[in-house]
């Protein structure tokens, strides 16, 4: 049948090229594609960069006082912490080119799991972009009549209540994408959650841990939460674009052939 002549060409192509099956495999097959390699250390470097220039010009800043100057100039530009700065912008750029990676990684492999990440993608940009948790979790925080518990702002509350209702809307497509599904899927899930673990723990964990130090200084604080959430963005990144140079070359099998995993 047709059917039976595809998966006749797809397992014959398969047999020369090395299919990953373990995290390992990835890893391996991530450090010797050269192209991954050489964007990846591009893209972190320019996001150390950004975090670098962040706490060097306002420290410059600092000590030149209040006057315009050059430092004064870079700081505003770079600021980790403020919207409409080059960093910010940067991230953006990140994450729709990772929501449109795990996209086109999806197409061409037919692998569920990259569905939930590329919508997990999307959605960070669209939040970073329009301030969803921040203005959401601003009314919600305005609308509740409780009182917060010890240590927690309104509007912090507020922001929980709004993630959580992003993590209800999220939640049947991510079931959806690892119902089912080989461990090969499980491992690249699994992959995937390390940047995302790390970017819920600055944008979340340290955004509220640092209304609790207010003798912490502004540029530290907003350089470690905010740098550090560049830095996942980065990894979350460099991780899809391994993804998909791996997809397109069939070293991560298609749905439709399934070796032993």
């Amino acid at each position: 049948t047709c059917n039976t002549f595809i998966m006749e060409m797809v397992t014959k192509n398969l047999t020369d090229i090395h299919v990953a099956h373990t995290m390992r495999d990835i890893m391996h097959a991530f450090h010797m594609h050269y192209s991954v390699r050489k964007i990846g250390r591009l893209i972190f470097a320019l996001a150390t960069g950004f975090v670098l220039v962040h706490f060097i010009s306002g420290y410059a800043a600092a000590l030149e006082g209040n006057g315009p100057s050059l430092a004064g100039r870079m700081h505003h530009n770079f600021r980790l912490d403020r919207d409409g700065a080059i960093p910010e912008y940067f991230g953006h750029g990140l994450m729709f080119l990772t929501a449109t990676m795990l996209l086109q990684a999806y197409f061409v492999t037919g692998r569920r799991v990259f569905v939930p990440l590329a919508t997990v993608a999307a959605y960070i940009w669209l939040d970073d972009a329009l301030q969803y948790h921040e203005r959401l979790g601003s009314w919600i925080g305005s609308q509740l009549t409780i009182v917060p518990p010890d240590g927690l702002r309104m509007q912090e509350l507020g922001e929980l209540a709004a993630w959580a209702i992003a993590g209800c809307v999220l939640a049947p497509l991510i079931l959806w994408g690892f119902w089912r599904t080989g461990r090969l899927d499980r491992i690249i899930g699994a992959m995937a959650l390390l940047p995302l673990l790390a970017l819920v723990l600055f944008g979340a964990g340290f955004d509220i841990l640092h209304t609790r130090l207010a003798e912490l200084p502004v540029l530290i604080s907003g350089g470690i939460e905010d740098g550090g959430e560049l830095l996942a963005l980065s990894a979350f990144a460099v991780f899809s674009l391994g993804i998909v140079r791996l997809s397109v070359g069939r070293e991560i099998a298609p749905a439709a052939y399934h070796p032993a995993e």
